[in-house]
């Protein structure tokens, strides 16, 4: 039952995991902790209230944006390499070039997301979307590459040859011969565990006694204590857990991401994207401000199918679903929108390149989406 409380964005975009802890921190600070480990600022750009730096990794080729709000890192998110004024493709691809071509649209057995573990044991997350792009998160180090003719992906300068494994997918390298096999069902619950780290003391914003239903609506009464124990409580039974660096719960072998929401918090979960948001006040016909409550947590409309549509069409496809904009800011060549869905509290944000949607993302919760 501890399931259902505990509730990955379809994100495309998320936080690397050796910059988790920087969340909430005040901004010189945290600047000081991106370049000793090995980030160097790019550009700045504002919006309103909040300001927006990218920052560059070489040593990983990651672009992160930080947005900074009050002072502090609101959020660390990872970005395409051209944000960061990189070039995605710049290590080369194996054996001389991009072997099958330009990028194509994947077939229908090699799109979505994909879990498989390396030659070292490394976590993988292998996104392939609709128009052929592709994401790589290993151990929370994004890479970015492509899909092309001839079913070969091309990531990160290597090049590695897709084939159909069952209801899974098999990746040979073009090089070595290296070969992960990837399953659409996780690491066999491994995933589950303490991904941020150690027990530590939850951000300010975190600690308290907060009340949540569950999707079948179940009345979820979630207490965050300042050392970081956790306790929750659903329909009456009690279950412990732990608070731990990246803002992560841990219960029961599900693990969610805590982010604010307002007065209260939103937890999404790692594995089943499932959400639940949480006021401070107790049930009752006013707690639904903002979240998916009671039936809906988790159900929020699907937009993964407009990846690389045409920003107008893309826009139109929006508002015909029920969004509206409410933001937009721009970073290098890449322009970023937020999108609302007042009837189920849905809120999306949007990065169009090129004159088409780069990416999709669910964010959960965002200050204009109210």
């Amino acid at each position: 039952m501890v399931s259902t409380m505990l509730a990955i964005s379809t994100y495309a975009q998320t936080t690397p995991s050796d910059v988790r802890d920087l969340i909430d921190a005040r901004a010189s600070s945290g600047e000081t902790q991106l370049r000793n480990r090995g980030y160097r600022k790019v550009k700045s750009s504002r919006s309103d209230d909040r300001s927006y730096s990218n920052w560059w990794r070489s040593s990983s080729r990651t672009c992160v944006i930080v947005s900074t709000y009050d002072g502090r890192f609101e959020s660390i998110t990872t970005a395409r390499a051209e944000d960061c004024n990189q070039n995605s493709q710049s290590g080369g691809n194996w054996g001389g070039g991009n072997w099958g071509g330009g990028q194509v649209n994947p077939p229908s057995w090699a799109r979505g997301t994909w879990y498989g573990s390396g030659p070292g044991g490394e976590q993988i997350t292998l996104t392939i979307s609709n128009n052929g792009s592709v994401t790589a998160n290993i151990n929370g180090s994004i890479s970015n590459g492509t899909f092309s003719s001839g079913n070969l992906l091309n990531i990160g300068g290597a090049t590695a040859r897709v084939t159909r494994q069952g209801n899974g997918i098999l990746t040979t390298r073009t090089d070595n011969g290296e070969r992960i096999a990837y399953t659409r069902s996780g690491w066999g619950g491994s995933n589950s565990g303490n991904i941020g780290g150690g027990l530590i003391n939850p951000p300010s914003w975190a600690r308290g006694t907060f009340f949540g239903r569950g999707p079948r609506g179940e009345d979820i009464r979630l207490i965050i204590n300042t050392g970081g124990s956790v306790e929750v409580y659903i329909n009456g039974q009690v279950s412990n857990g732990t608070f731990t660096r990246g803002n992560y719960l841990n219960l029961n072998g599900a693990t969610a991401s805590v982010t604010r929401q307002g007065n209260g918090i939103l937890t999404t979960r790692t594995d089943t994207g499932e959400r639940i948001s949480y006021t401070r006040e107790q049930w009752g016909g006013n707690n639904n401000q903002g979240g998916n409550w009671g039936g809906n947590s988790g159900n929020g409309v699907d937009v993964s199918d407009l990846v690389g549509a045409r920003a107008s069409s893309g826009q139109s496809e929006l508002r015909s679903r029920g969004f509206r904009n409410v933001d937009t800011f721009k970073t290098g060549n890449t322009s970023y929108t937020i999108w609302w869905r007042r009837s189920n509290g849905q809120c999306v944000q949007v990065a169009t390149a090129d004159g088409r949607f780069d990416s999709v993302s669910d964010i959960g919760s965002h200050p204009k989406c109210n």
